[in-house]
């Protein structure tokens, strides 16, 4: 996010984009399919498993917003609106 404040901004937009991606995708592969300790599937119903699950459950639509404002700065910093300069 520092990069965001820099002449770089559309590489921190980028790695903001990459690393919420990455962070999606292995949050439904680990906590949803894959057979590990971490799926979900794999916990019982107390009360420290249920945190767990929500938590997993969470943390998959905050990492879709990061991506998705990652990207979003990302065009607007390299396409600029109508009649803005850079």
């Amino acid at each position: 996010m520092a990069l965001y404040w820099t002449p770089f901004r559309s590489a921190g937009a980028l790695t903001l984009m990459a690393s919420m991606f990455a962070a999606l995708v292995f949050g439904v592969y680990f906590h949803f399919v894959a057979k590990t300790p971490d799926n979900i599937s794999h916990h019982n119903v107390d009360f420290d498993d249920k945190i767990f699950m929500a938590t997993a459950a969470i943390l998959l639509p905050a990492a879709a917003v990061g991506m998705v404002f990652g990207w979003w700065s990302w065009r607007r910093f390299e396409v600029p609106l109508d009649g803005e300069t850079v």
